[in-house]
């Protein structure tokens, strides 16, 4: 079994956009109403928002597992000038059937690690609050 964590690429949208996808309907789908949920479930939209990050150099991370794309994590350093030395990681997702593996942790220290070599003392941690 191989693990590799890399930087997407445009290339890797899709794919992205299929793991966000699929990942909320197992983690959300009990604690988000049906109606709310399916708003944030367009597989071309999500594409299309990979593709921009990544075209903007933002880090977002691709997770792959035995050659099947299963995690993303996305993040960059925060803009505001007070927020200076100071990342955001604002989603770390994987395909529900690689849940309990280890692999958000492995992610996870990319994730630190780039947002350290970008200059980032610290980082905060967004989450889903209950709808």
């Amino acid at each position: 079994m191989k693990y590799e964590i890399r930087r997407a690429m445009i290339d890797d949208a899709e794919s992205l956009a299929n793991i966000i996808v699929e990942s909320w309907r197992s983690a959300y789908s009990s604690i988000i109403p049906e109606n709310e949920i399916s708003k944030f479930l367009d597989k071309q939209r999500r594409q299309q928002q990979f593709e921009r990050f990544i075209q903007d150099g933002e880090i977002v991370l691709i997770g792959i597992y035995d050659g099947i794309p299963c995690g993303l994590a996305f993040a960059n350093k925060d803009n505001d000038e007070k927020l200076e030395e100071c990342g955001s990681i604002y989603s770390i997702y994987f395909l529900e059937e690689y849940w309990g593996k280890g692999l958000a942790t492995k992610i996870m220290d990319v994730v630190i690690s780039i947002l350290k070599d970008e200059g980032c003392e610290r980082a905060s941690l967004w989450f889903m609050k209950r709808m």
